[in-house]
């Protein structure tokens, strides 16, 4: 990760321009994941606990059409960038793009195919994942779901495995470490290894649940060209 790094310090030195010392952000992956368990808060207040788990993002909100968000109260979505500063660097060091959508979205989505427009910006919004749905519980009345990425460890530190696991293990009741095989499926051994020696892929399942919430899963995944946290969880009708 960071490969960029030699590069851009020998451009510095050539050019007589010094290169800014600064400490990488240090996420802590326990609170980060604890966001799932809020999926009650509105855009504004997701937002706010958002930027103190990642020390700080600019965020933005996706234009969606006012008649979807008429038609869904639960519907809000927000991409960001966020970690440490780095002067003359035009790239961010990480991304995030979270939302929550209701029932009125989620059927909405199971009617419309891609090439509807309106759906076609829907999809984009919510990071609406394929089994969303058949993962609805009985009881959900609304989906939230988080991804964020980094590659840059000048910017955004790596969180070693051994913290993940813990922030996951406090969390969920099973959590499995998945490699290139299980991830891959048949035939993985003719591609080129996604982890590397370093890296991992743990998932987190059967995750904190009452009549308010349900989170469905969390991982924690480490490759060789970034690092991410993902999450998704449910609002029950028990928050209403």
């Amino acid at each position: 990760m960071a490969a960029r790094f030699p590069v851009l310090l020998v451009l510095a030195v050539l050019a007589g321009a010094p290169v800014a010392a600064q400490s990488p952000v240090v996420l802590d992956p326990a609170r980060v994941i604890a966001l799932a368990e809020t999926p009650w808060r509105d855009r504004a207040e997701f937002v706010e606990a958002l930027g103190k788990a990642l020390g700080g993002i600019v965020s933005e909100m996706p234009r969606l059409p006012e008649s979807l968000r008429a038609a869904d109260p639960f519907l809000w979505s927000v991409t960001g960038t966020f970690g440490a500063d780095l002067p003359g660097s035009p790239t961010p060091g990480g991304i995030v793009a979270c939302s929550r959508y209701g029932l009125a979205t989620r059927d909405l989505l199971a009617a419309r195919s891609l090439s509807d427009p309106e759906a076609f910006a829907l999809f984009g919004a919510t990071q609406a994942a394929a089994d969303d749905a058949e993962r609805w519980p009985e009881a959900g009345i609304a989906r939230l779901a988080c991804m964020i990425t980094w590659d840059d460890t000048r910017r955004v530190a790596i969180i070693p495995e051994g913290r993940a696991r813990t922030a996951l293990v406090a969390r969920f009741g099973e959590v499995v470490r998945l490699g290139d095989a299980e991830v891959l499926g048949e035939g993985w051994r003719d591609q080129p290894p996604r982890y590397g020696t370093e890296g991992y892929l743990l998932v987190g399942r059967e995750g904190p649940a009452d009549t308010v919430v349900e989170v469905e899963s969390a991982r924690i995944e480490l490759r060789v060209a970034h690092q991410q946290i993902r999450f998704r969880a449910f609002l029950l009708n028990g928050g209403m």
